[in-house]
Parts: C-alpha cells; sequence; structure tokens
C-alpha cells in the first residue's frame, strides 16, 4: 500500500503540540478507530503555538457513523458540520464534513476533516496543504500571523480578508470548493 506509506508523515504534526492536545487527538483517534492526519499550518513554519488552529483529516469507510461518533464525544450539534463538495480537475467530486471545536482555556482549536476512505487516495489535498505551498506564500503567511497573532496590528476582519486571498490564490485555484450548510445525514 504505497498510498499508505506517503500518508505516515502526516501522522505526527512537525510542530510540537502541547501534552494537552497532543492526549486529545489520541482519545480521539482511539474513539473513533482511524488514524488522524495533520495538515496546514501545524505541518509548516507558519504555526504559531496557542494561537493557529490545528487542522486534522480523518478517513471513514462510514462517515455518518464517525460524524455521530464525533458529534456525541465533543458535545457538538448538527447543525455546526459544513458539507462541502470539492471538484477536482471538473472531474471528480469528493464529499467533506468539516467542523471547529474549540476548548479556549487549553489553547485549543481544531477545524476536523472528515471524508471517505476513497479520498485516501487521492494524494492532492493533503500534500496540497504542505508541499504545494511555495516558500515566499508560507513567508507571507508567517508575516501576516505574527502581525496578527503577535504584534497585533491588523483587525481579525482584515487578517481573514488578507488571509483568504493568500490561500485562494495558491492553493485553491487548483480546486473548486462549494459548501452547503448545514451538514444533514
Amino acid at each position: 500500500m504505497e498510498f499508505e506509506q506517503k500518508y505516515v508523515r502526516f501522522e505526527t504534526p512537525l510542530n510540537q503540540l502541547t501534552p494537552y492536545q497532543e492526549n486529545f487527538f489520541k482519545k480521539l483517534s482511539v474513539a473513533l478507530d482511524t488514524k488522524v492526519y495533520y495538515y496546514g499550518s501545524v505541518q509548516r513554519f507558519d504555526y504559531f503555538p496557542g494561537y493557529s488552529d490545528i487542522d486534522v483529516c480523518l478517513f471513514s469507510g462510514n462517515v455518518e457513523s464517525t460524524l455521530k461518533k464525533i458529534q456525541l464525544l465533543l458535545g457538538l450539534d448538527q447543525d455546526e458540520y459544513d458539507h462541502l463538495y470539492i471538484i477536482l480537475d471538473k472531474e471528480v467530486m469528493y464529499e467533506c464534513y468539516k467542523v471547529i471545536y474549540e476548548e479556549p482555556e487549553h489553547n485549543l482549536s481544531v477545524e476536523i476533516s472528515i471524508y471517505n476512505d476513497s479520498f485516501k487516495r487521492n494524494d492532492f489535498y493533503l500534500f496540497s496543504q504542505v508541499e504545494e505551498y511555495p516558500f515566499y506564500v508560507v513567508y507571507i503567511l508567517f508575516i501576516l500571523k505574527f502581525m496578527y497573532y503577535k504584534l497585533n496590528i491588523i483587525p481579525v476582519q482584515v487578517y481573514n480578508k488578507i488571509k483568504g486571498l493568500i490561500i485562494d490564490n495558491t492553493i485553491y485555484n487548483k480546486k473548486h470548493i462549494t459548501h452547503r450548510k448545514p451538514a444533514r445525514w
């Protein structure tokens, strides 16, 4: 299983997590009986511990069951999920569910993406989040986050707008995402 070997590097975040965060993800993995794959800034140098959210990806043979387990485990409402359709190359469409979970008292902010196992064979998503970002894009994101998180000189709306423009014009222009919310299963 060559694709499994490619994903090994996403099983451990590049940046160190707090013991609480590590324990949270271990419990999540055990409760859902699936591996947790880290992507996004936690796998790059533009991650700011205690400020940046942690993006994780789960794959499931039964997405509906996994969604319900997460809902019960984390005490979420069904309408907190986003239901996305990701269209690659105008041909291949994948469904994804996303939910944000936060525990501010533990500096834990997590965006969980749940995909059907069939998406795992397509390297696009996880690898694009780490490997396709040119160095200068990550550097710009680092500066932007530093100005927002550490210097507090950018309002949240401006930060989100600029970050969105950077991401939309570097990675997401390679795929089309349509949202449907709230998610229902």
